[in-house]
């Protein structure tokens, strides 16, 4: 605005000095359509200043989503996934909710899948179990891909058996889905471990209390859930004995 004014201005000021000697009526034309003419130019540049601002701010964006997002599924990837924790970690000590799971899920049996179909079978594997997991979710509840065959889920604002309630969900889902060629198909199972906390937990202790469950579900059988508070896990730890115990489905 200040550039559109300063322009009117030095617009009207070299009108005037350079068509003093003519007529009244013709100088004050001239005057106002140099002056119009200053203020419509400054608009178009600050306009085309404005739009392209806006092109880039949207552009830079849609590169910063892109580099936080797993291309393959299209799910937030590890550095996404803990600016998405970080965030709504904080918005949730703003607001005194507390609660907080976080899920790791592992496909089984994955390699067999990639040696019997493929690589390309493999890919829509993940990509189902990705889908399925997103849908099987709540909608401010984050999901992720860490890599291979590996996803994580984190919800907040519940309680234990709530959270159970999702973690199975989810494996319940997966169980139902197959993939295959040429007239073969395997089914695709999960193993989830998860860890719970009242409040106060950071990622780093529920990821690694989530992965020793995670853990236990594989080696209990897999295609199941073990969920245990934070607080038992560590028990647990400290007294080199097992504390969850795997939940097994009603149909494996």
């Amino acid at each position: 605005m200040v550039l559109i004014c300063a322009t009117a201005f030095f617009s009207g000021l070299g009108a005037a000095v350079f068509f003093a000697d003519f007529p009244s009526a013709a100088f004050s034309r001239v005057l106002v359509f140099a002056v119009l003419l200053s203020l419509v130019v400054g608009a178009l540049h600050i306009g085309h200043i404005l739009i392209r601002t806006t092109i880039l701010d949207t552009q830079r964006r849609g590169w910063k989503n892109r580099a936080m997002r797993d291309r393959l599924t299209g799910l937030l990837n590890r550095q996404g996934f803990r600016d998405a924790w970080n965030t709504k970690t904080m918005a949730m000590r703003e607001d005194g909710r507390t609660g907080s799971m976080l899920l790791i899920i592992d496909a089984d049996h994955f390699k067999r899948i990639n040696d019997r179909f493929g690589h390309p079978i493999g890919d829509q594997a993940l990509k189902a179990i990705a889908r399925t997991t997103a849908g099987s979710l709540r909608g401010d509840d984050i999901c992720g891909r860490l890599g291979g065959e590996e996803f994580i889920v984190a919800v907040h604002g519940l309680t234990q058996n709530q959270g159970y309630v999702i973690a199975e969900r989810i494996r319940s889902a997966v169980s139902r889905l197959t993939v295959g060629a040429n007239g073969h198909e395997a089914r695709l199972t999960v193993s989830i471990g998860g860890a719970f906390s009242g409040g106060g937990a950071g990622f780093d202790a529920l990821y690694k209390a989530a992965d020793e469950n995670c853990y236990r579900s594989k080696r209990g059988g897999r295609n199941r859930v073990t969920l245990s508070p934070l607080a038992a896990i560590q028990r647990s730890r400290y007294l080199r004995e097992p504390e969850a115990e795997p939940h097994l489905p009603a149909t494996v």
